[in-house]
Parts: C-alpha cells; structure tokens; sequence
C-alpha cells in the first residue's frame, strides 16, 4: 500500500507560562515564518495549572527560522 507523503519535520512544544492572548500572536510569528499548519492543544500541568501543547508542520527548509521563535518567544 503506499501512501502520498512530503518530506517535512512536526515540532513538538509544551508551554506552561504564557496567556492565551500572547498564544495568538505566537501562531502568527510561526505562519510567517513559513509554518504549513499549527495546532494548539489545552493541558493541565502539574498543581492543576494550565498549559499548551503545540505541534507545529513546516518544511525543512524553514525549521532553523521555526526554532527561534520556539526559543526567543515560547522561551523553550
């Protein structure tokens, strides 16, 4: 069976420190930076505190600029 694919890498992120209104500008940074898709997934940390998951798509052309806003604005 084969299964149509591209080459890509999927970024995995848990942020625990940052209000859903800074989240919306982050998905921003990551779609100008050349992200094809992001998803945003609620959590619950440790003391019951809230958090996100997000699973950021794009292309391996585009992981270096991808990786910096993971570093300078989710400070992960």
């Amino acid at each position: 069976m084969n299964f149509y694919s591209k080459k890509g890498l999927l970024f995995l992120v848990q942020i625990d420190h940052l209000s859903g209104e800074i989240m919306g500008d982050v998905i921003d940074s990551f779609y100008e930076a050349g992200a094809k898709n992001v998803q945003v997934l609620s959590t619950i940390t440790k003391k019951n505190r809230p958090g996100y998951l997000m699973l950021i798509d794009g292309a391996e052309s585009t992981a270096s600029a991808l990786e910096e806003i993971i570093v300078e604005e989710c400070g992960s």
